[in-house]
């Protein structure tokens, strides 16, 4: 470990969260603690996609100190600093440096805070006094708060002050209820709690992580989330074309249910239609495979049962790929780093595996050169392919809703709400699926 490997890090969780459809890449916040502070200030100083930053007690004092016991020595293996054991990489990264941290972090010109005690011992205020001038930010010091602000008479300030940094142009724009997240630096000196906050605000805040399930607290308030539209509440249909199947659906948020806690168009189907299901959904993944895989829709789809019988497999054409700007490639292309290619490996694996009818679906209508070009690749490979498409995309009467309507079905302009899953998705896909079904056999 090194500041390096960790602005490496750093680098990489900001570029998956640019990802995600639910983001505004517009407004993503970049938060440090210690070292963290440091590494942030590091990683976002030439960068223009970080509306600010908000450095807490931040050591760029650090290295100057690495450097004045190091140079010119032999440096040991394995050193102990601050209660830690750290190996020999975390001084050589530092000696080489090619610039200084300060005027190094300083390029950054968003808006930046920075918090410091005025009695830390460990990263003297100075360093910060010296470091908000040069980002001619404004400084806020903690009077008598030391590396940490031990002690709870700290907390309200400390908290008060980060919220209305943070917050402040949320509080003048609440009306367009924009969305951000807030990144956190890892942290070295034990201020674990710091990850812990921000693990838990990305889950409240975009449904992700191991916090996701939070973000029902926020959904769970939204008129079209009410009790009178949940799947418990959906009486079954008496005879359906599609009863007593087996149905696999592979996909993302969309197909999850991420803003209708959980229940999807699957759940209602299910209900309606008397089915069972597998439920493949894995919020922020593409249909295009990359590196090792990771979550894609084909690493996922490959795990599935090959044994299992399906009667029909259903896939999601992921906004991911398009908020994600991944290569459309040609329809003809076998390619899976490439949305074209992803799915036709999709549809040629799923019919070699289970054999069955394979159907794909769009979302709604919105504003998406990408995706509109996915929608018309797609219809190309379906008519090739010989597979189903449930395009809510292009269907004119289908999008043709009041604002007070699209303002019960979608929490945002991708997810939908239990009452767009029933009121809405659910009916039209029904009909695309009987059709589809009766015509396979």
């Amino acid at each position: 470990m090194s500041i390096l490997t960790e602005k490496k890090d750093l680098e990489a969780v900001i570029e998956e969260v640019k990802s995600w459809d639910f983001v505004d890449q517009n407004r993503i916040i970049v938060m440090g603690y210690s070292q963290g502070g440091l590494v942030a200030g590091l990683t976002v100083s030439e960068r223009t996609d970080i509306e600010r930053l908000l450095l807490i007690f931040p050591a760029f004092s650090m290295p100057q100190e690495i450097i004045d016991t190091y140079k010119n020595k032999e440096i040991p293996s394995t050193i102990h600093r601050m209660g830690m054991k750290i190996g020999k990489k975390y001084v050589t990264d530092i000696l080489s440096l090619p610039y200084d941290v300060y005027e190094e972090g300083s390029k950054y010109k968003g808006k930046t805070l920075i918090i410091h005690g005025i009695k830390d011992h460990l990263v003297p205020y100075e360093s910060s006094v010296k470091l908000s001038k040069m980002y001619g930010c404004e400084l806020y010091i903690l009077e008598g708060g030391d590396h940490g602000f031990t002690g709870t008479k700290y907390d309200l300030p400390f908290l008060k002050k980060s919220y209305r940094f943070l917050e402040e142009e949320e509080l003048e724009d609440m009306v367009k209820r924009k969305k951000r997240i807030l990144v956190f630096s890892s942290v070295i000196g034990g201020l674990l709690i710091a990850i812990l906050l921000g693990l838990i605000f990305t889950g409240y805040y975009v449904g992700w992580g191991p916090f996701n399930k939070m973000s029902n607290i926020r959904y769970r308030n939204m008129e079209g989330n009410g009790e009178e539209y949940s799947v418990k509440n959906v009486e079954p249909l008496e005879s359906s074309p599609l009863e007593g199947m087996n149905i696999c659906y592979l996909g993302s948020s969309v197909t999850y249910g991420a803003a209708s806690l959980q229940e999807s168009f699957v759940e209602f189907i299910a209900k309606r239609n008397n089915t069972t299901y597998v439920k493949e959904a894995v919020s922020g993944t593409t249909l295009v495979t990359t590196g090792t895989g990771g979550n894609s829709y084909i690493t996922r789809m490959k795990k599935l049962d090959k044994e299992a019988k399906f009667d029909l497999f259903v896939c999601q054409l992921s906004t991911n790929d398009a908020s994600q700007k991944k290569p459309l490639g040609n329809t003809d292309s076998q390619d899976p780093t490439e949305i074209c290619g992803a799915i036709n490996t999709i549809i040629d694996y799923a019919k070699d595996t289970w054999k069955c009818p394979i159907l794909f679906y769009t979302n709604p209508y919105y504003e998406s050169d990408i995706f509109s070009d996915m929608v018309v690749s797609m219809k190309e490979i379906a008519k090739n392919k010989k597979v189903g498409l449930i395009d809510l995309y292009t269907d004119k009467d289908f999008n043709n809703i009041t604002d007070i309507q699209r303002k019960l079905y979608m929490a945002d302009k991708i997810h939908p709400t239990k009452a767009g899953y029933l009121k809405w998705w659910t009916p039209k896909m029904e009909e695309v699926m009987y059709e589809f079904v009766s015509n396979s056999k």
